[in-house]
């Protein structure tokens, strides 16, 4: 089992851009059987001074899965309205530790 966790802050008046990058995202998230949790307002940050201001996380069956598909040239193509999106952001696959 794998987890895809982004923690990220949005970009100040970029709503428009932040919708068309979860339109264009979710499908292919979606398409490999990513299953989201409901986003997170991250509300201390005890360590790490980044400053990320949301949270979330999807469950996937595979890590490699995810890694091809940010690899994908589907979701190259969604790069610049996730760069306009977000003002920083952390994207981090991970994977059960056992």
């Amino acid at each position: 089992m794998a987890k895809l966790i982004i923690n990220f802050i949005p970009a100040q008046g970029q709503e428009e851009a932040m919708t068309r990058y979860r339109k264009a995202a979710g499908p292919l998230f979606a398409a490999i059987g990513g299953k989201p949790t409901e986003p997170v307002r991250i509300v201390e940050e005890i360590a790490g001074g980044q400053g990320m201001v949301m949270s979330l996380v999807m469950d996937f069956e595979s890590a490699e899965a995810l890694s091809a598909l940010f690899a994908s040239e589907a979701y190259e193509a969604v790069i610049p309205l996730r760069d306009a999106a977000f003002e920083d952001i952390q994207i981090l696959i991970t994977e059960d530790a056992n």
